[in-house]
């Protein structure tokens, strides 16, 4: 409704826009509210009211325009409990409404009673009876249905309508009214959760009730045809006793003592006219039954015989009206267990599953009636007692019809149940199957009870849950675990096998192994899987794996996350085995960590406590002897020093510590390592070190707990001196030195032990002195002595008596040590020999070789070798033998395989000999014997070679000669047999190998196998870290940028992990909407110290620590009034403007690849076919716009411009172009193209047109021009300076009032632009003031002008601090490094300069740099050191080198 005089229509919802219509007051009009304005509704008809209405107060009004009228609600009838409403609809296609109601009482409690609906009625239930309430609707208009993903367009909200609950029903009216009109009585409704029908008043509406459906709950307005039928009103005589109104648990009294005054319950009134009750009826005896008296029957059958039997309730349990609650219960419980249709499954008989199915139905509902106190009595009342006829001939059911329609009508029928057939049966257990069917629920609710605590979990389960799934569900519930900790018990204590699957509608489980209860606070233990350092830290047992990790990383903030891995040891406890980030800690009490440094320290308290355990471990006698042998077969000092003895005391000390440092924390194959290191706090605590001092004496060979080096130091006899005077008395003779090694920092006493122990001696006649000096100069050495508790310190030269230190050094029998063996004796040694006994009487001086490769005499076998010494000496006398015998046969066998070829030979000669010469006597002088007279001598032979030729002799040669043969033949196949041998052993040797190369071969593929899971695990763990790594980047959070200056300016953003610092200027900009932050913006990390680091575009917010914060420099954070007018492409251009750091002010866009992309993006976009050329003139302001070709010369533009302004004598001059230097113009011929020139430039004529001609102008566009003028030549915002006196009038108007005088050179900045040369200004440096004054006069004066820039930087100090900004020095040749400076926007260049150097560290920049600006292609112009940084941040520098000075 329109409530003032005139109200305006408009084009568009802002009051500048056109009008379309006006309203008068009382009007009423149609429409949609968006904001504070009313989009009117259209007509069909050009006449009708369209456009948008203003609703609210305008700026020169005290009402608001429109008295906006939401869909109008009514209240048609209201009850005790309940209401009924109706509205009108709203005319639009989708509307859903919300109900919502209120008491008077508590107005801002708002409660929805419907929400979504889309009908034009509803009813609110539930209300406080006897209460003022309030009502109202909303209606919500929606694009389209919400399945096709409409929106919401409008929302409507209706005044609040007021009404009065009726008076709360009490006991007497719901009795008297419980009963519909055909005596029905009426229970709970269907609809909604009255527990009760209350006939309503009826007879005063005026309306026709010809039907049920009028007849109304007085609760809950409900029609009573949605209440069920709980039975019948029966006429009967007496009336009810009192007592029927409570639990019947005894058995019923006589007709005789139920006869009482009659009930108050049920009177007659002028709405019910109630007949005379009836004559009470007792009911026949009920048939009792059990389970058990199936005998050996089937006891299932049995019970589903007696169900169908079943004539009332108390019989389908086998049971009759007097037992009590227990007796129901226990006899629910029976009936239930035997005809469970779990029970039943395993059966093959579908017709016995589905009687047991509708068995269970109908025991369930009979038992949430007899199992309920009140309901039962109301069955008692209602069915029992006032049924006029019992069935005297009961029928005999079978079990088949348990499933028949006729028996549930029978059994759920109004007439002896009282149950509708329709409705669902009592109870939780049934659900909906759709049309009017329930069934049983697969629903279980489970109830779990701790056994220890009594803690308990209650949850919905589905039907038919094995244990395993149970247990993951417990798991998942708590987040405890593991599954494999829990066990569950039945209530009664029975362990649940494996098997086990829920059943019942409600399960009672027993649970022991984890907590049911809230999340504990607990101490998790982390040990470095490599070093086995440990930690502890305390989490929730509730906490997953990436929890436990954010809380390491906030303990540790020096770990880095993404190193950082959290996982078990492997079942072969040799690999790590890493766990996800959304497993359960499962009652884990230790973890494992890999890829930081974990470093434990000890305290006090716990140093001490591990000293003694330590202590302990070493005062066992088992250390202590094997600590004695040791010591014994190692003689110190010089023994201690060698690998073997190193490698033995470790293992002996590791094998003592080993339980001490598991208990502590420090296993692992660094563990020693670690407890060393984590002393390094509390070492120098007096108990500490005492206690060092005790494990020493336990290890007797330490110094610090751990093995001292070995030092070399000198000892000399004492000579003739005397201890303790001086020896130059009487010259000492000359004395023996011999070196000796003991340990580094060790007391004398154990010196003195080494002295004898090297020289012999007795150890309480060794005695040690030391030389001192006197202070003076002619003063002679003084031996003083030294006590056995004192340490040697830097001592290596000592004095020692009572031992002779030029005996020789008793000789040590070594062991094996790497030494040759001594040279065995020849067999033929009668010593080396063994005789009967074992032990041989040269055994003293015998040496027989060890296993070792040493050769020992007995004694030192004795010594060295105790065990089995014997046997060994035997064994290796034996072997001595043995392979003394085997030399001497193979020496023997060569020498007589020698001779024998010898003679061989020389018989071979003999033959020949005899061949040739044909006698005896020529073989004898072949072989050098007596020659015949007459016999030819062939040759002689040498000497050595004579035989006798006797015919023993030949005979001996033929013989040895045979015996060689039969030992070349013997040979021959001893070789034979060797050569087969060695074949058959290469011929293996080769099998061997080629076995060896496929097991290698299969060795391999198993290695490559291997490498190819680890490559696959090792991808796998590169992509979850990847995975991790964009899930971190994709995390939302808060960022917070602020400005560096003192304003406290900053910007809230909702970024993400993953942001780069571009990303983020762009959030900043859109934010505060102002381009400039992409264009001149700076963003640097703020540390904790306050300095400051910068940023690269590049940077992601993942480098930043968690004490960083990010600050925004070199221009404004706070938000830009003008913001609405800021467009996209503002941005985008801000950002293609940016100067890059170290450029020194060399925009992008004049590189050659920027001005390569831009030809090529103008090349791709269609040229248009005309453009618009500004030109100017240079004596004056005036310009003028024309429209020509995109191909047109100058002398077109020429002939355009002379044609435009009716002046023939602008083809005469020339046109000119500005410099890109802005030094000059350049003049431009007539045939020259005018391409992308868009702004010439003409002189010595004017451009004011002539009259008649098409440029010519009316007095209002003459207005528009010069205000167009004005607003290129002073912009809004520009800061203005008077050059000479003027006025500040009140009005734009000269007769205006005059506000202010003005002098030279006070600021102003322009807020608006008026006729003329006006200008409306603000005063400055106090803005505040604000007035109208004249750019110039009609001469031509001007009075205004741009402020400078020292005007400009004087007014910034006025009106802003200083702050620091970011600056960048880039060295004008190109190349190089450029410097960041941080400093305050005040400065000089002479301040910049003495910044850089001590930022450089370079004293020669104060002296020989300087800053230049470039002023062409090639050449730089300098800056005075006194000009002001002003809006410059990048600068040219020459002079020195930027490389900062190390």
């Amino acid at each position: 409704t329109v409530a003032r005089a005139q109200v305006v229509a408009r084009a568009r919802p802002s009051p500048l826009a056109p009008k379309t219509c006006r309203l008068s007051l009382g009007d009423r009009v149609m429409g949609w509210q968006q904001g504070g304005w009313v989009k009117l509704q259209e007509g069909k008809s050009a006449d009708d009211l369209h456009g948008w209405v203003l609703a609210g107060v305008e700026t020169d009004a005290r009402s608001p325009n429109l008295h906006l009228h939401g869909p109008e609600l009514r209240i048609s009838r209201i009850f005790s409990e309940s209401a009924m409403l109706e509205w009108d609809a709203i005319p639009a296609k989708v509307v859903e409404y919300r109900v919502e109601w209120a008491t008077m009482d508590e107005p801002d409690e708002v409660t929805v009673a419907r929400d979504r609906e889309t009908m034009r009625m509803a009813r609110v239930h539930e209300l406080p009876a006897d209460s003022r309430v309030m009502f109202r609707i909303t209606a919500h208009v929606l694009t389209d249905s919400p399945e096709h993903g409409g929106e919401r367009f409008a929302e409507l909200t209706s005044p609040w309508e007021e009404a009065e609950t009726g008076l709360e029903i009490d006991e007497v009216t719901e009795s008297n009214l419980c009963l519909d009109p055909l005596a029905n009585f009426r229970g709970r409704c269907m609809d909604c959760n009255c527990r009760g029908f209350v006939l309503s008043d009826y007879g005063d509406t005026g309306a026709g009730f010809d039907t049920l459906e009028h007849m109304l709950c007085r609760r809950c307005s409900c029609s009573c045809v949605r209440h069920f039928i709980i039975g019948e009103f029966q006429y009967r005589q007496g009336p009810r006793a009192k007592a029927e109104s409570k639990p019947q648990q005894k058995p019923l009294k006589s007709e005789a003592e139920a006869r009482e005054p009659q009930d108050a319950r049920l009177q007659n009134t002028d709405r019910l006219a109630l007949p005379a009750p009836a004559q009470v009826q007792e009911p026949p005896p009920a048939r009792t039954w059990r389970p058990e008296d199936a005998g050996d029957g089937d006891r299932v059958k049995f019970v589903l015989d007696k169900i169908a039997e079943a004539q009332n309730l108390y019989e389908v349990f086998g049971i009759n009206v007097s037992f009590d609650d227990d007796a129901v219960r226990r006899a629910f419980r029976q009936v239930s267990l035997n005809i469970h249709p779990d029970k039943v499954q395993h059966r093959n008989d579908l017709d016995l599953m589905s009687q047991a199915e509708a068995a269970f139905k109908i025991i369930s509902s009979a038992y949430e009636v007899l199992g309920d106190t009140t309901r039962r009595a109301a069955y008692d009342r209602t069915v029992l007692r006032t049924s006029s006829t019992y069935l005297a001939n009961r029928g005999v059911s079978s079990r088949s019809g348990l499933t028949g329609l006729s028996f549930l009508k029978k059994f759920l029928g109004k007439a002896t149940f009282g149950w509708d057939l329709t409705a669902k049966p009592p109870g939780d257990q049934w659900e909906d199957r759709g049309g009017g069917k329930y069934g049983r629920s697969d629903k279980v609710y489970t109830h779990i009870t701790h056994a220890i605590t009594g803690e308990r979990l209650k949850f919905e389960i589905e039907r038919g849950t094995t244990l395993k799934a149970l247990r993951k569900l417990i798991v998942d519930k708590v987040k405890r675990g593991p599954e494999s900790r829990i066990d569950l018990a039945s209530k009664d204590g029975t362990e649940l096998s494996d098997g086990f699957r829920t059943s019942g509608m409600t399960e009672e489980l027993v649970l022991v192994g984890i907590g049911l209860g809230p999340p504990k606070d607990i101490e998790l233990c982390l040990s470095h899987a490599h070093t086995g350092a440990r930690a502890h830290i305390s989490v929730l047992d509730t906490s997953t794996v990436g929890e436990i990790r954010e809380a390491l990383l906030k303990k540790f903030p020096h770990w880095e996350s993404s190193k950082l891995r959290l996982g078990l040891r492997a079942d072969n406890q040799d690999t790590f085995q890493p766990l996800d980030e959304s497993e359960y800690l499962n009652g884990r009490e230790q973890m494992l960590v890999l890829g930081i440094d974990l470093v434990v320290k000890l305290t006090k308290e716990e140093a001490l406590e591990l000293q003694s355990e330590l202590i302990e471990a070493y005062a066992a006698p088992w250390f202590q002897r094997h600590l004695d042998e040791l010591l014994e077969d190692f003689q110190t000092p010089a023994g201690l020093a060698e690998p073997i003895f190193k490698d033995r005391f470790s293992e002996l000390m590791r094998r003592a510590q080993q339980a001490t440092l598991v208990k502590n924390g420090f296993d692992g194959p660094h563990g020693v390592y670690n407890m060393m290191n984590a002393f390094s706090e509390v070492s120098y605590e007096p108990e500490v070190v005492r206690l060092a001092r005790e494990i020493d004496s336990k290890l007797r060979v330490t110094v610090g707990c751990v093995l001292p080096g070995l030092v070399e130091i000198t000892l000399e006899s004492c000579g003739q001196a005397t201890p303790g005077s001086e020896s130059s008395l009487q010259p000492p003779m000359k004395t023996d030195s011999a070196k000796l090694k003991v340990f580094e920092g060790c007391e004398c006493r154990r010196v003195r032990e080494a002295i004898v122990q090297r020289f012999g001696g007795s150890l309480e006649e060794v005695q040690i002195f030391s030389d001192s000096m006197d202070n003076s100069a002619e003063s002679l050495p003084i031996l003083v002595k030294l006590d056995d508790s004192e340490r040697l310190g830097r001592i290596r030269r000592l004095r020692v008596s009572g031992v002779d230190l030029s005996a020789p050094e008793p000789a040590r029998p070594q062991k094996s040590r790497g030494v040759a063996p001594l040279p065995l004796p020849s067999p033929s040694d009668e010593g080396s020999r063994p005789r009967e006994a074992n032990v041989p009487k040269s055994a003293d001086v015998e040496r027989r070789v060890a296993d070792d490769g040493n050769a020992y005499t007995h004694s030192e076998f004795v010594k060295y070798f105790a065990k089995d010494a014997e046997r060994n000496w035997k064994w290796a006398g034996q072997r001595a033998q043995k392979e003394a015998k085997e030399k001497e046969d193979r020496e023997q066998a060569v020498k007589a395989r020698r001779e024998a070829f010898e003679m061989a030979e020389k018989w071979k000669a003999a033959d020949k000999a005899k061949a040739n010469s044909g006698s005896l006597a020529g073989a004898a002088a072949v072989y050098g014997g007596p020659a015949a007279a007459d016999g030819p001598v062939v040759r002689s032979a040498p000497a050595s070679a004579a035989l006798p030729v006797s015919a023993e002799d030949r005979e001996e040669l033929q013989r040895r000669l045979e015996e060689c043969r039969m030992q070349e033949k013997k040979r021959r196949a001893e070789e034979e047999v060797a050569r087969k041998a060695r074949e058959g052993a290469a011929r293996k040797a080769r099998e061997e190998a080629e076995q060896r190369d496929r097991e290698e071969a299969a060795r391999q593929a198993k290695a490559d196998a291997e490498r190819a899971v680890r490559e696959a695990l090792a991808r796998k763990e590169r992509e979850e870290v990847e995975r991790q790594k964009r899930e971190e980047a994709d995390k939302e959070i808060v960022l917070e940028v602020r400005h560096a200056g003192l304003g406290g300016h900053s910007v809230t953003l909702q970024a993400r992990r993953g942001w780069s610092m571009l990303e983020v200027r762009r959030a900043t900009a859109r934010a505060v909407g102002r381009p400039e932050v992409l264009e001149f913006g700076r963003l640097v990390r703020c540390r904790a110290d306050g300095s400051y680091k910068s940023l690269r575009d590049v940077d992601r917010l993942t480098s930043l620590l968690p004490d960083e914060g990010v600050v925004l420099m070199n221009t404004r954070l706070d938000e830009n009034l003008e913001r609405p007018e800021v467009q996209d492409e503002d941005y985008r251009e801000a950002e293609a403007r940016r100067v890059q750091p170290g450029s020194g002010g060399a925009s992008p866009a004049n590189t050659k690849t920027a001005k390569a992309a831009k030809g090529k993006t103008e090349g791709d976009v269609k040229r248009p076919d005309t453009v618009e050329v500004t030109i100017k003139s240079i004596h004056t302001s005036r310009a003028q716009s024309l429209q020509v070709k995109a191909a047109a010369t100058i002398g077109d533009v020429k002939e355009a411009l002379a044609n435009a302004l009716g002046k023939p004598e602008v083809l005469n001059v020339k046109l000119l172009r500005r410099n890109n230097d802005s030094s000059g113009y350049t003049s431009l011929l007539d045939d020259e193209v005018c391409g992308s020139k868009r702004q010439l430039f003409i002189m010595n004529v004017d451009l004011e047109p002539e009259p008649g001609a098409p440029l010519a102008e009316s007095p209002e566009d003459r207005q528009v021009v010069v205000r167009k003028e004005l607003q290129e030549l002073f912009p809004m915002g520009a800061i203005l300076s008077t050059a000479r006196s003027t006025l500040l009038r009140e009005g734009e108007g000269l007769d205006s009032e005059r506000v202010l005088d003005l002098e030279p050179g006070q600021l102003c900045a322009v807020r608006g632009h008026g006729a003329g040369k006006r200008l409306s200004v603000e005063m400055l440096p106090e803005p505040g003031q604000w007035g109208w004054l004249t750019a110039a006069t009609k001469s031509g004066e001007v009075l205004v002008v741009h402020a400078s820039e020292q005007q400009l930087l004087a007014l910034r100090r006025q009106q802003h601090p200083p702050e620091t900004v970011m600056v960048t020095v880039a060295p004008a040749t190109g190349g190089g490094d450029w410097a960041e400076l941080f400093v305050l926007d005040s400065l000089t260049f002479a301040g910049l300069k003495e910044a850089l150097a001590a930022s450089l560290g370079r004293p020669e920049v104060l002296q020989r740099g300087r800053f230049v600006q470039r002023k062409g292609a090639a050449s730089f112009a300098g800056i005075r050191d006194e000009e002001f940084l002003g809006d410059r941040r990048d600068f040219l520098y020459m002079g020195t080198d930027l490389t900062p000075q190390r």
